[in-house]
């Protein structure tokens, strides 16, 4: 009688979930490796560590950024203006246009709604921007309101040296907030 070793298969079974927060590196390092080139009028785009990019337009660089805000649920218009306007900042320019996704959960009044909107609109009108548009909408799919924001800011070459830029021209490192602070920038530093 032969005996055979089982077959053991040590990936068997299902994949273990995510935790809660930002994918894990080594994950989004593979996801953004197998984008396709951008086109050339991409200066800055997807990669680890930067929240925002560069994109060359007709007249200059318009740098875009955004983040939604899911670590809290109070003042979440605020913080969604002061994270975004964060990662605009942070590219040595200011943020000038907010495009804003706001998902509410069942059960929202509008007294909540007006809460948001009016800790959005003071918040814009600290760091000098605009809401141009978005999406409003409350849905069984979220728990707690979450906010995003895409916010936006045309500019001369006066990024970050972090990055090559595409063409000659004088890059001066910025002097906006660190990323990640979540404080509200302060617009004159930039």
């Amino acid at each position: 009688m032969t005996l055979y070793a089982a077959a053991v298969d040590v990936g068997s079974g299902p994949p273990a979930p995510l935790q809660a927060g930002k994918l894990p590196v080594a994950l989004l390092g593979e996801l953004l490796a197998r984008l396709q080139t951008p086109p050339p009028s991409v200066l800055l785009g997807p990669r680890i560590g930067e929240d925002a990019c560069a994109i060359e337009v007709p007249g200059g660089v318009l740098v875009a950024a955004t983040d939604p805000i899911t670590f809290t649920t109070q003042e979440i218009g605020r913080f969604s203006v002061i994270v975004n306007a964060n990662d605009v900042a942070v590219m040595g320019v200011r943020p000038r246009w907010f495009l804003a996704v706001i998902l509410l959960p069942s059960g929202t009044t509008e007294a909540t709604v007006r809460e948001v909107f009016a800790s959005m609109q003071d918040s814009l009108a600290h760091v000098g921007a605009a809401l141009v548009g978005g999406h409003t909408e409350v849905t069984q799919a979220v728990t707690q309101p979450v906010g995003v924001r895409n916010s936006d800011h045309p500019c001369d070459l006066r990024l970050r040296p972090s990055w090559p830029p595409a063409r000659d021209g004088p890059i001066a490192p910025s002097r906006g907030p660190a990323r990640g602070t979540a404080r509200e920038p302060n617009v004159d530093e930039v």
